[in-house]
């Protein structure tokens, strides 16, 4: 803390965006939700069928009705409890710690190279 109030002093504070996003985080516990223009069109093929979902100012619209949420138009679609951000692919996937990752890679690029077909 003493480090970064000496820095400050000399080079200055966050700037307003900076307050607003930290501010943010420390209000709802965690990063703020995705946000999606109005218009932006979401596409999910679900057991043989095209669902296109497209992004309004008072929630998602699907096949003319309008709904609050993408878990919502999910249930709607398959008739069981879905994530809606993770049933359109929208949500973040869990990130590894970063040993994690090489090592995946690592095994990865051996599976690679045995499998002829994934090349």
């Amino acid at each position: 803390m003493i480090a970064y109030r000496l820095q400050e002093r000399a080079f200055g504070g966050l700037d307003r965006e900076s307050l607003r996003f930290l501010h943010g985080l420390a209000r709802h516990g965690g990063s703020p939700r995705r946000r999606l223009k109005p218009g932006t069109v979401l596409v999910r093929d679900y057991q043989g069928q095209r669902h296109t979902v497209t992004v309004v100012s008072d929630g998602f619209d699907w096949q003319g009705a309008t709904y609050p949420s993408l878990s919502a138009i999910a249930r709607a679609i398959t008739g069981t409890a879905w994530s809606g951000p993770r049933f359109f692919a929208l949500a973040r996937e869990e990130t590894a710690p970063p040993h994690a990752a090489i090592r995946m890679q690592v095994r990865g690029r051996a599976a690679m190279a045995r499998n002829p077909r994934a090349e």
